[in-house]
């Protein structure tokens, strides 16, 4: 069964999300629909990520730190896509 068809009743018309694509383009076009659709608001909330981040500067991994909080980053990306898909309600 493909996401499409499997989340059908709570998100109709879903597009076809790749796992060969990369998690940001996939978040991006889920949002997306989620956006234009009449499906329910979808919150997302994070927490924990300055600890995960506090642990690996205090174990000295100040190199891995970079990687994934600088540049085009996964992280960076994820959080710049989930940023730009988000609504503000007044």
């Amino acid at each position: 069964m493909d996401s499409a068809s499997l989340h059908s009743d709570y998100l109709p018309n879903m597009p076809e999300i790749s796992m060969d694509d990369p998690a940001s383009l996939n978040l991006s076009t889920w949002l997306g629909h989620v956006r234009t659709s009449s499906a329910l608001p979808v919150y997302v909330i994070i927490d924990e990520y300055d600890n995960f981040f506090n642990q690996l500067i205090t174990r000295h991994h100040d190199h891995l730190y970079y990687e994934i909080t600088s540049g085009d980053s996964f992280l960076r990306t994820y959080y710049k896509v989930l940023k730009a898909g988000r609504q503000t309600v007044l």
